[in-house]
């Protein structure tokens, strides 16, 4: 479990499946995020799935639930992939989704802060990385409030529904971090 000022980031439990359907089948979250689920069965085999990674010895995924602490209430989640190497000095791609009624109050600044001062500090990464979209202003707005750097632009990268999108590539490494994180 992390912990942020207002926020709880915890392993998912089968009682998030209502959050996952929330967020992978609307429309307005998913909009930017290459993620091919359309059918509540679909969430229900993804939720599994992920609940049996977090119990690898070693853990290369993490699938976290973003709770609001003062409600108790799950808002969004955050995702981390080590691709690279062992935890230890790897690399690891982020991304996260956010509830529409909580976008605008700094809770996706505030989850991925948490994040990457864990993934850095903690699980001692080498490099953090996350990439955004030009249309997606709010997220990549995000990723440079936490601090990570712009890195380069991979053209027409991205299918997302049939729709080629450019994709703006950030990254932070451990030895960048500062005080605050």
């Amino acid at each position: 479990m992390i912990n942020s000022e207002r926020l709880t980031l915890r392993d998912i439990k089968e009682q998030d499946s209502t959050l996952l359907k929330e967020t992978l089948l609307d429309e307005n979250i998913m909009k930017y995020i290459p993620i091919p689920i359309s059918e509540p069965s679909q969430i229900e085999k993804l939720l599994t799935s992920l609940i049996e990674a977090q119990s690898l010895e070693v853990r290369k995924n993490y699938f976290l639930v973003i709770e609001e602490i003062d409600s108790n209430q799950p808002i969004g989640t955050i995702t981390a992939k080590i691709i690279s190497g062992e935890i230890q000095n790897g690399i690891a791609v982020l991304g996260y989704t956010l509830l529409e009624k909580y976008w605008g109050k700094g809770y996706a600044t505030e989850a991925t802060k948490a994040f990457v001062s864990y993934g850095l500090n903690e699980l001692k990464l080498h490099r953090i990385e996350a990439s955004s979209v030009p249309e997606n202003g709010s997220s990549e707005k995000v990723l440079k409030k936490v601090g990570m750097k712009y890195e380069g632009t991979k053209r027409k990268s991205l299918n997302i529904n049939g729709i080629w999108y450019d994709e703006l590539l950030y990254g932070i490494l451990r030895k960048d971090i500062s005080a605050n994180l």
